[in-house]
């Protein structure tokens, strides 16, 4: 195992059309003079729910985590990603996002939510769900501007590891189609 810190998530990854698309997008940003590391296309995904930074990660912890995830009934939805913004924190990132949540990204979060309080899992992220792609790191506060709309149709949730050591990568650690839960 790779040794540093560990980030680990529930979050969606974009097909290789919506990979395109997002990367198209961001091509059309930096016509716009934002200096900052932009992110490798191949990262692109949007966190649905953060469950901490470890060390090391507790003992039973994933294990808890990808029940909860295993649990969720959520059908197939589509997103459109139509806006340019960022976040004013030390790293400040500029992602695309939705400037509308659809309810059912907001159902996703919420049972997510529910399934790792019964699994004795805290949530970390009480802040409101801001969906976004991150395009940009470490430049200065961006205003939020119209993007070229990239539309992304979510088929399966992922529970991922981040590891930030030397060479950073992102470790599926459980994966779950959504599927159509009307009978």
């Amino acid at each position: 195992m790779t040794s540093g810190q560990h980030k680990l998530f529930f979050g969606i990854f974009p097909d290789r059309s919506t990979r395109s698309g997002i990367a198209a997008a961001a091509q059309d940003l930096r016509g716009h003079g934002l200096r900052g590391r932009w992110v490798n296309p191949r990262r692109y995904h949007l966190t649905v729910l953060f469950l901490g930074g470890f060390g090391a990660v507790p003992s039973g912890f994933v294990g808890r985590a990808a029940a909860a995830g295993a649990r969720v009934q959520a059908a197939p939805f589509e997103l459109e990603l139509d806006t340019f913004g960022s976040f004013r924190n030390r790293d400040v990132p500029v992602w695309i996002g939705c400037r509308t949540v659809p309810p059912a990204l907001e159902a996703l979060h919420r049972q997510l939510m529910e399934e790792l309080q019964q699994e004795e899992i805290p949530a970390r992220d009480t802040k409101p769900l801001v969906p976004h792609v991150t395009l940009l790191r470490g430049t200065e506060p961006f205003a939020a501007m119209p993007a070229p709309t990239v539309h992304w149709s979510v088929r399966e949730l992922h529970l991922i590891d981040s590891r930030l050591a030397p060479q950073a990568e992102y470790v599926s650690l459980g994966r779950w189609p959504l599927a159509n839960t009307a009978c």
